[in-house]
């Protein structure tokens, strides 16, 4: 009985392992595919462009660098967009940074709901 019980197990063990292996490799492919992928596909490239026009005429530059220029007093922008981010959590972020990080010296703005969207798009646009 012993010998047909470990036979049992050494069998449910071997198939766990064929069942468990391919599924955690299929797991691993969709999450690199989902990831890279752009963020928010709502983003579109007019509203980005504007974004893009409101950034540089705002205060934002002054903090923050974008593509190579700007200030080093917050965090570089450039590749926001493959940190999975939406647009309403950006949208959100520029309504009040405090709720994201504690310690910010980033001020609520209170830019218009176009503005925030334009520059979320921005945002989340690959660079």
């Amino acid at each position: 009985m012993k010998g047909e019980d470990r036979m049992k197990e050494e069998a449910v063990a071997k198939t766990k392992r064929l069942v468990v292996i391919p599924v955690l490799i299929f797991t691993a492919a969709l999450a690199f595919l989902l990831l890279s992928l752009p963020r928010d596909l709502s983003a579109d490239s007019a509203s980005a462009a504007r974004g893009k026009k409101f950034f540089d005429s705002q205060i934002c530059r002054d903090c923050h660098t974008m593509e190579g220029r700007g200030g080093k007093a917050a965090p570089d922008l450039t590749e926001e967009w493959k940190k999975g981010r939406t647009r309403e959590w950006i949208i959100q972020h520029l309504r009040n940074p405090h709720q994201f990080e504690h310690f910010t010296i980033m001020p609520d703005f209170h830019f218009s709901e176009e503005d925030e969207k334009a520059l979320a798009d921005y945002l989340l646009a690959p660079k």
